[in-house]
């Protein structure tokens, strides 16, 4: 059985798995009170709009046995949200954020995580400190490619579930230009995938100050506009949005 439960309206998820009645909790980008701020405050600083259904990693009353950051970004990896975990848990991290973590001499391991080509099984990103069940990976095309996203080229039978938001959000090129793919990347990747469940992530609209809060644009899609951008008749999949501190379970 697998629990995947959303900690705050933006993208900080704890999944929660069973191997032989044996509990593996993973947490994914926790950020779960106070601001973020990226380079400094006058550049950008958020917060949250609704807050995270818990204020520390301790109110969870679970046990944490890893920790993924996807991004190096302050709103993925949080400094004062991370150093409430142990030190002993493994963290795996994109490779700027895991530079970003390994200066803090905190984490005993913190590991790069791996990229997944096309064609290259799954099984291969079980790296250490993960069941032999569980593998961490990050995509690996650097191309628009969205059959990449097909995970029969993995070795992957069937997939669960997909988190990707439906907000497209656009800074100035000089500034990053797009930050979220948003509801045609996901119509997309949806398509290919073919999820079971497909859940919407990273679409909080933050409180924010700073530069970027004035220049940054959104635009949010509806699951139909997008479809129909992309020419694509149906979702493969049922698209589902957890609030804070809702979840969902799956086989």
């Amino acid at each position: 059985m697998v629990i995947l439960k959303h900690l705050n309206e933006d993208t900080s998820w704890l999944i929660q798995f069973t191997f032989n009645s044996t509990p593996f909790n993973i947490l994914i980008d926790p950020w779960l009170k106070g601001p973020q701020t990226d380079y400094w405050k006058l550049f950008s600083t958020q917060w949250h709009a609704i807050p995270s259904c818990v204020e520390h990693i301790s109110d969870l009353g679970v046990q944490i046995h890893a920790v993924v950051i996807s991004h190096e970004w302050t709103d993925h990896c949080h400094k004062a949200t991370l150093l409430e975990v142990e030190k002993e848990v493994p963290v795996y991290a994109t490779d700027k954020a895991a530079d970003i973590i390994r200066s803090w001499k905190h984490f005993d391991k913190v590991y790069n995580i791996p990229p997944l080509a096309p064609g290259q099984s799954w099984k291969t990103s079980s790296i250490n400190g993960l069941p032999k069940q569980l593998g961490i990976a990050r995509a690996a095309s650097s191309q628009a490619d969205f059959q990449y996203y097909h995970s029969a080229s993995n070795g992957i039978e069937e997939i669960s579930a997909l988190l990707h938001g439906l907000h497209e959000v656009t800074n100035p090129k000089v500034l990053g230009g797009k930050l979220n793919l948003g509801g045609r990347n996901a119509v997309q990747v949806a398509h290919n995938c073919k999820p079971k469940l497909w859940i919407g992530t990273h679409d909080e609209v933050k409180v924010g100050k700073g530069l970027v809060s004035k220049v940054l644009k959104r635009r949010i899609w509806s699951v139909e506009e997008a479809l129909k951008e992309e020419g694509l008749a149906d979702s493969d999949a049922k698209f589902r949005v957890l609030r804070s501190g809702e979840q969902v379970e799956f086989d």
